[in-house]
Order: structure tokens, then sequence, then C-alpha cells
């Protein structure tokens, strides 16, 4: 019988929004059907624009795949 093992796949993301645009895409990332997860969030301010900061986040998604064990 076929093992099932998950593969981590991580995707590094900058970008430049503001705080309620990153809480946003977080959310679209929590209501997906896909299994993922964020971690590593940078938010760096900018006083020369406040509304808009550099952000960086890694969200790894799991990808399921078959594999036969070993003999």
């Amino acid at each position: 019988k076929p093992a099932m093992i998950y593969t981590e796949i991580p995707i590094q993301i900058e970008a430049k929004g503001g705080y309620h645009a990153l809480g946003g895409f977080i959310n679209m990332i929590e209501a997906s059907d896909n299994i993922m997860s964020v971690s590593d969030i940078d938010v760096e301010t900018n006083p020369d624009d406040i509304q808009n900061h550099k952000m960086k986040l890694l969200i790894i998604t799991y990808v399921l795949r078959e594999e036969t064990p070993a003999k």
C-alpha cells in the first residue's frame, strides 16, 4: 500500500501595501481549500508613505503525493 506524504513548497512573497491589504491577503490564504501556512511575516514602515509598507512573508503550501514505501 502506498504511503501518503506531504511535500512542503515554500513561497517567499515581497510586496508593498497597507495593513488592511495584508490582513485581507492572509484571510484569503486561510480560507483557501489548499493546505497552507503563513510564517516569517516582516513589515517595514515607510516614513515617506505611511499608507504603504514593505512586507515580506513566507507561505508554505503542502502538496499530497503518493510514494511506494522502500522495501
